[in-house]
């Protein structure tokens, strides 16, 4: 839920005329040449109903989870929220509740990984890398375990040292006015009257932050973790990831760019910088947490030096740029087959990905080139741009069993290329017939 009423935001070339447009009044003067032009480094104070949908003015938010607020950029929330499939906000430390909402939509399960075609492939990768189907039972996993054991308990297994042993087996014993006592070491105040065992849901509020009311955990988190009170938490993490604002910049200079934002919190924080390889793109946005951590600075650099991206096939690149078009088609299609009402496991163009790509690079005057990186950064721009735009004048897609999608594609049906959104008018028809009906994977 958003907070903020209303924001200020800096204005530039590309933003006036969409402000002015609402009815905003732009501040203007006369410059030596007596021009009327707009004062440099004005601010305007606008309502957040009417910020465009690429602003990124910082606003406030509630989690609709956890009812704690926090900031976002408008284009994330926008990106998140207006255009996802939940239309929730979600703090950092609710992400994940969000993410097992969507996937439910989608694909029927919390995780990715109860899929069988995902967790056959993860197994297969572990197999490749590790030799193992999971990581945790290679012995490099095992001996890391055991290290770790060693340094805290000093035995290789934690439950071989007598003080967790002790507690594991007291944990069930404790009375209430114990747990009590413990909640109050913490600065908590526990409200629950009755305790049965260290995975009951106990009700407390936090002395510092009782303005947020009730929460809740068990006696396991509490005695396992640092905070159990969910600000406490953020304000630890806030804590241990801040740097100073010298550290920060100098971050920034060592990866050849130019920090913009003059101050600094934490490394959640999208700040503001140019690249000074690719100053034609203007100021930039990154947390600085993908900087230090990963690397990920200018995006421009970034498809520079990945060069696996650099020998992909431009077909390949692009099915990759069109995710909001997916994502309304999915809508459209209630997350489901539309011919059969059960999960989906296919998006399919009811005219080409081909024939939109060849109409594209012919608007364009662009040819078709073998790879990548042989195509200029401003090139591939505006070839997405255009591609974009020619796949919502064909219409969305529509979301398909993948034995029905294989079915239509395959070789004694319409093939693969070339394909319109008759065939597929006339694939229905044959298909609620009942014509393909011993050809189809029973689910």
């Amino acid at each position: 839920m958003i907070l903020s009423k209303e924001v200020e935001i800096n204005l530039n070339s590309s933003n006036i005329k969409y402000y002015e447009n609402l009815g905003y009044v732009i501040p203007r003067a006369l410059n030596k040449n007596k021009k009327l032009i707009v004062i440099p480094n004005s601010k305007l104070k606008v309502k957040v109903s009417d910020l465009s949908k690429g602003s990124k003015a910082t606003i406030n938010l509630q989690c609709d989870y956890c009812e704690i607020p926090y900031e976002s950029k408008y284009y994330n929330y926008c990106k998140s929220n207006i255009n996802g499939i939940i239309h929730k906000d979600a703090c950092f430390s609710c992400g994940h509740i969000k993410e097992k909402e969507s996937n439910m939509l989608i694909y029927g399960v919390e995780n990715a990984l109860q899929r069988p075609e995902v967790r056959k492939k993860f197994n297969e990768t572990c197999i490749e890398r590790y030799g193992s189907e999971n990581f945790g039972g290679t012995d490099e996993w095992k001996e890391k375990v055991k290290k770790t054991n060693l340094d805290r308990y000093g035995s290789e297994y934690a439950q071989s040292n007598n003080e967790i042993k002790e507690k594991i087996r007291n944990a069930q014993n404790f009375d209430i006015e114990f747990i009590r006592k413990e909640f109050g070491k913490r600065d908590y105040k526990l409200l629950s009257y009755f305790y049965i065992n260290n995975t009951q849901d106990l009700d407390f509020i936090c002395n510092k932050h009782s303005e947020y009311g009730v929460q809740t955990t068990t006696y396991a988190n509490l005695n396992s973790s640092n905070h159990v009170c969910k600000i406490c938490e953020n304000e630890r993490k806030s804590e241990l990831y801040s740097h100073d604002y010298n550290f920060v910049k100098s971050i920034f200079e060592d990866n050849k760019l130019i920090l913009i934002s003059k101050k600094y919190t934490n490394e959640n924080q999208e700040l503001e910088f140019t690249c000074n390889r690719h100053l034609e793109y203007g100021v930039q946005t990154t947390p600085f947490g993908l900087l230090l951590h990963r690397g990920n600075g200018c995006r421009y650099c970034g498809i520079e030096r990945r060069s696996g991206i650099n020998h992909f096939p431009l077909q390949n690149y692009l099915r990759d740029k069109i995710n909001d078009w997916k994502i309304n088609s999915i809508k459209q299609c209630n997350y489901k087959c539309i011919l059969t009402g059960d999960r989906f496991d296919a998006i399919h163009h009811l005219y080409s990905f081909s024939n939109i790509l060849e109409e594209t690079l012919d608007i364009l005057s662009i040819g078709l080139k073998n790879v990548i990186s042989e195509y200029t950064l401003e090139e591939l721009s505006i070839i997405e741009s255009k591609l974009k735009e020619l796949h919502y004048k064909y219409g969305l897609g529509v979301c398909l069993r993948k034995d029905v999608h294989d079915l239509f594609h395959s070789k004694e049906l319409y093939g693969k290329g070339n394909n319109t959104p008759e065939q597929f008018e006339e694939f229905t028809k044959r298909y609620n017939n009942g014509e393909f009906t011993s050809l189809l994977t029973s689910k």
